[in-house]
């Protein structure tokens, strides 16, 4: 069993390798940025055993959400990606996969993982602090008071792998679904030498699905950018009036104030050190 569960998917990060299967990851460290050439793209945008169980948890596989769903998710992504890529159509299946992919960007990330767990972990304090009849009548003098307590000391992790069991569920029922259906979507592609899009740990640019002005854009290789956003919106208005160049550029830009850590290129030739010391944050 691996122990990288990445939360940027491999098969993404390898759109901007060359024909070695090397990538460029540049970082920022004492203000300076500096470029990792011959960097695999397995190497970037994981942490171990993000996405396990407790080793307390009782079932039979502590890593079954990386293996069992998110392998799984981002298998079938791959090929809708290529899809994308080549200008295909896009079957009903695929489009409700790749709403679900888009959303899961933003559920798997390190920090979003930690919310949840904190979420409820937060809940089950208000559930197990309060009176219970049942711990209250079988507890004896050397457990602690509340049933909130016996399950710190005696299942360390217990209530954070509740959590993570759920992501799937928490994905699969966010109404944020409908809304990326609901949305027009449409690939850029960037002629001849014009600027090429960056990716990054944070690549998915996200704004409040509430608002018409609001957009998704991923940018899915050097040469390609992903967009959605409202039907008949001022954001749909404002897509068609900007040329290919300007929603790399803004693009770009987004994606690299988004990183936390790593901005990935194909070469060091296609973004400038000024550009990421004005847009990417330090360590």
């Amino acid at each position: 069993m691996s122990k990288k569960h990445h939360y940027v998917p491999v098969f993404h990060l390898k759109n901007w390798c060359n024909a070695k299967g090397e990538l460029v990851a540049w970082r920022r460290t004492n203000g300076k940025v500096i470029p990792k050439v011959n960097a695999t793209p397995s190497g970037f945008g994981y942490e171990p055993f993000l996405y396990s169980y407790h080793e307390d948890f009782d079932v039979e596989d502590r890593h079954e959400i990386e293996t069992e769903f998110f392998q799984k998710v981002d298998s079938r992504c791959a090929k809708i990606m290529t899809k994308l890529l080549n200008g295909e159509n896009l079957t009903g299946d695929d489009r409700t996969h790749w709403a679900y992919f888009i959303l899961l960007y933003r559920l798997r990330t390190p920090e979003t993982v930690d919310w949840i767990k904190a979420e409820w972990r937060k809940q089950a304090l208000e559930d197990l602090t309060g009176p219970d009849g049942e711990y209250e009548a079988v507890k004896s003098d050397e457990d602690p008071g509340t049933l909130f307590e016996w399950v710190g000391d005696h299942h360390p992790g217990y209530i954070e792998s509740l959590a993570v069991a759920q992501i799937p569920q928490i994905a699969k029922s966010h109404k944020a679904i409908k809304d990326i259906l609901s949305f027009r979507w449409c690939v850029i592609g960037r002629k001849g030498k014009g600027r090429a899009l960056l990716n990054s740990d944070r690549p998915l640019v996200w704004t409040s699905l509430a608002s018409d002005q609001c957009i998704l854009a991923l940018p899915l290789s050097p040469t390609h950018l992903f967009l959605a956003f409202q039907k008949h919106s001022p954001m749909e208005r404002f897509v068609s009036s900007q040329s290919p160049r300007s929603l790399v550029e803004e693009t770009n830009r987004m994606v690299v104030s988004n990183a936390d850590e790593f901005v990935f290129s194909q070469t060091p030739g296609d973004v400038s050190p000024r550009f990421l010391r004005n847009n990417l944050k330090g360590k």
